[in-house]
């Protein structure tokens, strides 16, 4: 549109040979050349909405416009300037922005769902996992007490279907009945969608944190859903801050055990008459 306003206002050749005229003003033929038709109007239109508004030799293409067509060219330029930039441009980026908003809220939702579903599949792969080593635990008591512990196979253990309330969380599952019940193929194929690692000849030295020799439920459960997944750097750093605690807890007790050493040395010479109690320690 302002193309063809600049063509039909400024870009008329008239017969006055070395320049053009329009409306009674002579321009240079410089400037009535970038308006001499459409696609040189818009392009120059385009390059003056966008700061670069001068001629092929420098010269303010706005200032001598203006100069020729005085107050009118002005309001023109400022009215399509202020509704091109900071109308149609701003209008455009709204739209751009709302887009990218909206997807961005989309995939967010996305994002939340699949996050939910993944919680609520890990918790219940890990119901199912936890249930087969109960129904183990509960069916290798059984066999302790008759004597048949040594006989019995995994088929054996898993054959007693047990529901959730009936699980004890006191119960403890040893290294050996851990070992047996890993060897079942549900179990195995349950640990890979928990994307357990499949290194898992060390897994029970792994859960045991407590080095105890059995495994509570909270701390088998614990134990699997810690170990899943990719290594992160938030496990490596919690494993360093760990032992950095210990390292501090560990100076503490050197020096109190040095000092209670020291005082029961000194009670020991004390009992024998060879010198006096220091008043630090308490007899």
């Amino acid at each position: 549109m302002l193309a063809v306003l600049l063509v039909r206002s400024i870009g008329i050749p008239s017969a006055v040979e070395g320049g053009s005229r329009t409306l009674g003003l002579e321009l240079d033929e410089e400037v009535a050349e970038d308006f001499s038709s459409i696609a040189k109007a818009m392009f120059t239109a385009f390059r003056c909405l966008m700061g670069d508004c001068e001629t092929q030799f420098g010269q303010p293409l706005v200032k001598l416009l203006a100069l020729a067509y005085g107050f009118w060219f002005q309001i023109g330029y400022m009215a399509s300037t202020l509704f091109v930039t900071f109308g149609l441009f701003n209008l455009i980026m709204a739209i751009y922005i709302e887009n990218t908003m909206s997807v961005a809220k989309e995939e967010e939702e996305k994002s939340r769902g699949k996050r939910e579903r993944e919680s609520i599949r890990v918790a219940h792969l890990t119901k199912k996992l936890l249930l087969r080593f109960y129904s183990a635990h509960r069916t290798y008591e059984q066999y302790q007490v008759l004597g048949d512990a040594d006989q019995v196979s995994v088929k054996e253990l898993l054959s007693t279907k047990v529901k959730s309330f009936d699980v004890d969380d006191t119960a403890e599952i040893s290294k050996e009945l851990f070992y047996i019940v890993l060897q079942d193929h549900e179990v195995q194929r349950l640990m890979d969608q928990l994307d357990i690692p499949p290194d898992r000849a060390h897994l029970f030295d792994i859960l045991d944190a407590d080095g105890s020799g059995g495994l509570h439920v909270t701390e088998l459960v614990q134990g699997l859903l810690s170990i899943r997944g990719q290594v992160r750097k938030s496990d490596t750093t919690a494993s360093l801050l760990a032992v950095r605690s210990l390292q501090t807890h560990f100076r503490q007790f050197e020096r109190a055990s040095h000092e209670h050493q020291h005082c029961v040395l000194q009670y020991l010479e004390r009992m024998a008459g060879t010198i006096r109690t220091n008043n630090s320690c308490l007899f």
